[in-house]
C-alpha cells in the first residue's frame, strides 16, 4: 500500500484488481450494438437518393442518425452498466473476502477488491470497537496515522453516516476530490465504515445506491466470517467441555435403546459407556419414574429439563438434564438426545451457602438497621440491600435493586457532599469509614443516619463496591441535642444564678462551683477547686455538718443552715438545701449542694427585733391610727388604735387591702398620694373616710412615709391616721353659731 504527501489528492495508484471480467459482457455487447446501429444508418443511406437527397443533405441525415443513435446507445448501456455495477460488485466483493481466514484478511481483500471496482485515489478500512473507537484494519494511498486524523476531522459527517446507515458525501480541500463515507451495515446495525475519496469525474463515488449495497456486502461478508469464527470457538469449547467438565451427552433411538453416551459425568458413578449402550432407557432408569415419564415427554415432542440424584453403589450423584426429540429431515421425531450434568459440588455449595444466607439474613432482619453493597457510581445504585431499609427510608428494597431508586437522592441535599467526601477520603487511604448524616425518607420524614462500611478493591486497586451497616439514629440524636440544650440551659443557670452552687465529692473535695460561690467566698475557681470542706468549716461546727451530711445520705433534703469561712476569713451564714448524686448503677459518687447567703437576713432580722424592742410600745398604744401596706395596698401591720377605730379585728385587717377600707369616692386621692410619696415627694395631711365595720364612715386625716430596705429600696409605706370626726363636729357647730341665735335657732 501506498500513502502520500497530499492525503487528499494523492497520486493515482493502479488498481489492485481488474474489473474488466465482471463488466466484459456488457462492454462486448455495447460494440456490437455500436456497429449493427450504425452499419444499418450507413447502409440506408443510398436509399435517400432515390427520394431526390442531395449528398450534403444524406450526409446531415448521417450525421444526425449516428449521433442519436450514439447516444441512446450511450444513455441505456450506462443504465445498464450502473445496474450491473449494483448487482455484480457486491456479489464479487462477498465472494471474494467470504474465502479470507480471519475478519482482518477479509478486510484486506474488501479494500483491495473496492479499489479495483472503484479506483478510488484513497481508502481505507475502519472498525469500530464496542467502545466506540476506529481500528483501521486497511488502508490504500493513506497512513494509518492519517487515516485516523481523517475520522476526527470529519466526525459529525461520519456519524451522520453510521446513525442513518447510508453513504454522506462531503467535499474534499481540493474542489475537483470528493470524499464518501459509506457505512459498514450488519443486521441493521453499522458496524464500521469505508473511506472513500477520488477525482468528482469518478461517477462510481457518486453513485451512493451502489456504495450502499458494497457496504452491506462488505458488513455481511464479516459478520458471516464472525459467525464462522464464533462456532469455531463454539466448538473448541464444547470438546473442551466434553473433555474437562462434568457432562454426559447421550442418545435413545426411537425404540428405547439407548445408542450413545459419553462423558465425564459418568466417572463418579463409576458407570462406563459400554455397560449402557444397547439397554433401554426404561431398564437403566427403572427406579426413577420421573425419568422415564421425561423420555416419554421427549418423545411426544416436547423439550424437557429436570434434575434428579442417582445413587450407584451407595454413591449419590445429583444431575441436571434436558431432552430434546431427534427429528428427520422431515420433522418426523426417530429418538431423543439429551446432556446430563453433575451438579453434586455445586448443589452442596448452595445448600450451605442457602444455609449461610438464611442464618445472615435472620441475623440481618433482626438488626436495627440495614446492611448494603452498592456499586462505586455516582449514584452509589445498590447491588444488595437487607429489607431493613423500607422502615428507615420509606423505599423497598425491590426499590433498589431494580427499579432504579438510587440511595444517595435519599440523603439530604446539605449533606451529600460531606457523605461524598469523607467516604472518598476512607477509600483513598483503603480506611474504614464512619459517618453521620441525615436523609428524607419517602413520606418527606429528616432522618438522622449512623453508617460504617469499607471499599472492596478489584485485582488493580480500584474500588468495585462499598459496603456496610446503616442504623437509624434518630431518636439518639434527638435525645442528645435534647440534652446538649439541656446541659446549656442548665449551665446558664448555674452560672449565673443568685444562689450559690456546688458540688463536692464523697471525700469533701470540691468538683464543681459556680460564679456566685466565687464571688461569695472570695475564691478564683482554680484556688476554689483546690479546697476540701473541711478548709472553710469552723471546727466547732464538723459536727453539726457531718450531721447534715448523714441526712441528706437518707434521703432528707429539707435546707439546714451552716456558717463556713471566706478567704477573707469571714464566717458566712449559708441555708443550704443538698443532694446525693449517683452513677448509672446507683452507687453515691458526690453531693451537689444550693446555698443561699443569709447575712443580709441576719442583719434584717436583727434589726427588726432592735427596732421592734424600741417601737412595739409607741406604736401599740399611740393615740393615732398606725398601719403599714406594701404597693399592691396589702396591710402588713396594725396598732389597737386601728382596730379601735375600724371595728375590725387585727386578723381581719391583715388579710385585706387598703382600697378594701377606704371609701370608694376617695381611693384616687389615697393613689395619688401613696404614689406621689413613693416617688420621695413631701406630701402634707390629706383627709380620706374609711368604712368601718358596722357600716360607718370615718374621717382620717392621714400623714405618710416610705420605710426603704438596707439597700434603700422602698419596701413599704407607713401611715398614721387621726380620727376627725370630734373635730368636724365642732367646727359645724361653730359655723352654725356664726350664721343662727343658740337659743332660738334664727
Amino acid at each position: 500500500m501506498q500513502s502520500t504527501s497530499d492525503p487528499e489528492t494523492p497520486d493515482v495508484v493502479a488498481p489492485t484488481y481488474a474489473v474488466g471480467d465482471v463488466l466484459e459482457d456488457v462492454y462486448s455487447l455495447r460494440k456490437r450494438v455500436y456497429l449493427g446501429v450504425y452499419a444499418v444508418i450507413t447502409l440506408d443511406l443510398p436509399l435517400y437518393f432515390l427520394f431526390d437527397y442531395t449528398p450534403a443533405q444524406v450526409v446531415i441525415l448521417a450525421a444526425v442518425g449516428w449521433l442519436i443513435a450514439g447516444l441512446s446507445i450511450h444513455l441505456v448501456f450506462g443504465q445498464i452498466l450502473r445496474l450491473r455495477k449494483r448487482t455484480s460488485y457486491p456479489s464479487l466483493l462477498m465472494v471474494r473476502a467470504a474465502d479470507a481466514a480471519d475478519s482482518t484478511e477479509a478486510a484486506v481483500r474488501a479494500l483491495e477488491i473496492t479499489n479495483g471496482l472503484l479506483q478510488p485515489q484513497v481508502a481505507f478500512l475502519s472498525m469500530i470497537a464496542s467502545d466506540g473507537t476506529h481500528s483501521i484494519l486497511a488502508s490504500h494511498g493513506v497512513t494509518p496515522d492519517a487515516a485516523c486524523d481523517r475520522i476526527k476531522t470529519h466526525r459529525s459527517v461520519l456519524e451522520m453516516a453510521l446513525d442513518n446507515n447510508y453513504p454522506m458525501v462531503v467535499p474534499g480541500t481540493d474542489e475537483d476530490v470528493t470524499i464518501v463515507f459509506v457505512p459498514i451495515v450488519a443486521l441493521k446495525r453499522s458496524i464500521g465504515v469505508v473511506y472513500l475519496a477520488g477525482r468528482k469525474r469518478n461517477r462510481d463515488l457518486c453513485d451512493r445506491q451502489l456504495l450502499s449495497s458494497l457496504g452491506h456486502a462488505i458488513g455481511m461478508a464479516l459478520d458471516n466470517l464472525s459467525q464462522r469464527e464464533e462456532l469455531i470457538l463454539k466448538e473448541t469449547r464444547l470438546r473442551s467441555v466434553m473433555s474437562g467438565a462434568r457432562v454426559v451427552l447421550f442418545a435413545v433411538d426411537n425404540s428405547g435403546i439407548t445408542r450413545f453416551m459419553q462423558g465425564r459425568g459418568l466417572d463418579r458413578l463409576g458407570v462406563t459407556p459400554d455397560i449402557v449402550i444397547g439397554r433401554p432407557f426404561e431398564e437403566l432408569y427403572g427406579n426413577y419414574p420421573q425419568v422415564i415419564q421425561g423420555f416419554r415427554r421427549a418423545f411426544a415432542g416436547e423439550e424437557v429439563s429436570s434434575s434428579i440424584a442417582i445413587t450407584v453403589n451407595e454413591v449419590r450423584v445429583v444431575f441436571e438434564y434436558q431432552l430434546a426429540p431427534e427429528r428427520d429431515d422431515r420433522g418426523r421425531i426417530i429418538g431423543v438426545i439429551g446432556v446430563a450434568t453433575d451438579v453434586t459440588d455445586r448443589r452442596q455449595a448452595e445448600d450451605a451457602l442457602h444455609e449461610s444466607r438464611r442464618a445472615l439474613e435472620t441475623l440481618i432482619g433482626n438488626l436495627p438497621g440495614f446492611a448494603y453493597r452498592y456499586h462505586n457510581d455516582d449514584g452509589w445504585s445498590m447491588e444488595y440491600v437487607s429489607d431493613g431499609v423500607e422502615d428507615m427510608t420509606g423505599y423497598r428494597a425491590s426499590d433498589y435493586l431494580e427499579f432504579g431508586q438510587k440511595y444517595i437522592d435519599v440523603i439530604h441535599p446539605d449533606d451529600v457532599e460531606a457523605v461524598r467526601t469523607t467516604i472518598r477520603a476512607a477509600t483513598d487511604r483503603q480506611d474504614h469509614y464512619r459517618l453521620e448524616y441525615r436523609i428524607i425518607t419517602r413520606d418527606g420524614q429528616e432522618k438522622w443516619m449512623w453508617e460504617q462500611g469499607q471499599a472492596i478493591y478489584g485485582d488493580d486497586g480500584t474500588v468495585v463496591a462499598l459496603e456496610g451497616f446503616i442504623n437509624d439514629i434518630t431518636e439518639r440524636k434527638k435525645a442528645h441535642e435534647a440534652l446538649v440544650a439541656s446541659e446549656e440551659r442548665f449551665r446558664d443557670i448555674f452560672e449565673n444564678a443568685r444562689d450559690v452552687m456546688f458540688g463536692f465529692s464523697l471525700v469533701g473535695r470540691f468538683v464543681s462551683a459556680n460564679n456566685r460561690c466565687l464571688e461569695v467566698f472570695g475564691y478564683s475557681r482554680d484556688e476554689f477547686m483546690q479546697l476540701n470542706v473541711s478548709d472553710i468549716l469552723p471546727p466547732e461546727l464538723h459536727q453539726d455538718a457531718a450531721e447534715a451530711i448523714r441526712r441528706v445520705y437518707n434521703g432528707d433534703t429539707s435546707p439546714f443552715e451552716i456558717e463556713l469561712y471566706s478567704n477573707s476569713g469571714e464566717r458566712i451564714p449559708l441555708e443550704i438545701a443538698a443532694r446525693i448524686v449517683t452513677n448509672e448503677n446507683g452507687a453515691p459518687i458526690a453531693i451537689e449542694g444550693i446555698a443561699r447567703d443569709v447575712r443580709e437576713r441576719k442583719r434584717a432580722e436583727h434589726a427588726l427585733e432592735e427596732s421592734e424592742g424600741r417601737y412595739r410600745n409607741l406604736f401599740e398604744y399611740a393615740n393615732d391610727m398606725i398601719f403599714t401596706y406594701d404597693a399592691g395596698g396589702q396591710f402588713h401591720s396594725i396598732n389597737r388604735k386601728s382596730e379601735e377605730i375600724s371595728g375590725y379585728t387585727r386578723e381581719e385587717l391583715l388579710g385585706r387591702t387598703v382600697w378594701d377600707v377606704v371609701a370608694p369616692e376617695f381611693h384616687d386621692i389615697a393613689a395619688d398620694h401613696a404614689r406621689r410619696t413613693r416617688a420621695g415627694e413631701d406630701q402634707g395631711p390629706f383627709e380620706v373616710e374609711i368604712l368601718a365595720k358596722d357600716g360607718s364612715r370615718i374621717p382620717i386625716e392621714v400623714s405618710e412615709r416610705v420605710l426603704y430596705d438596707d439597700d434603700g429600696q422602698p419596701v413599704l409605706i407607713q401611715g398614721i391616721g387621726r380620727d376627725t370626726s370630734e373635730r368636724r363636729l365642732a367646727e359645724e357647730t361653730i359655723r352654725r353659731l356664726a350664721y343662727h341665735d343658740a337659743l332660738t335657732g334664727l
